[in-house]
């Protein structure tokens, strides 16, 4: 069974190594959102765990929840300043993690390809 620290870390490097469709990448990003505050979520019936951190993007200022699910893919979660979720994407591959946290901060909208 994953440790939960393994598995925010991971997340957390997952995001940093990836890339949108004009080459940025994900570290670019998480300095455009103001990414801070990374802590490990623990996991639950449906996930091995999680990260969660806050961002103060150009459309979306408040925390991203990223967990891991048991089939491999994330379920990304974005929270407002006053706590309440106000979108979640689903089954979300790696190769499209970090693009899919970077279209909704930045603009308030998913991918349709996610």
């Amino acid at each position: 069974m994953a440790k939960p620290l393994q598995v925010a870390t991971t997340i957390q490097s997952q995001i940093q190594s990836g890339k949108d469709s004009r080459g940025t990448s994900g570290t670019q990003m998480m300095m455009c959102w103001a990414y801070e505050s990374p802590s490990v979520v623990h996991g639950d019936d449906n996930h091995w765990g999680g990260l969660q951190f806050y961002v103060n993007g150009y459309k979306h200022k408040g925390k991203v929840k990223v967990m891991l699910s048991y089939n491999d893919t994330y379920t990304v979660s974005f929270i407002d300043q006053h706590s309440n979720e106000v979108h979640s994407v689903d089954y979300i591959h790696f190769p499209e993690l970090a693009e899919t946290i970077d279209n909704f901060v930045e603009t308030g909208e998913v991918l349709e390809d996610a």
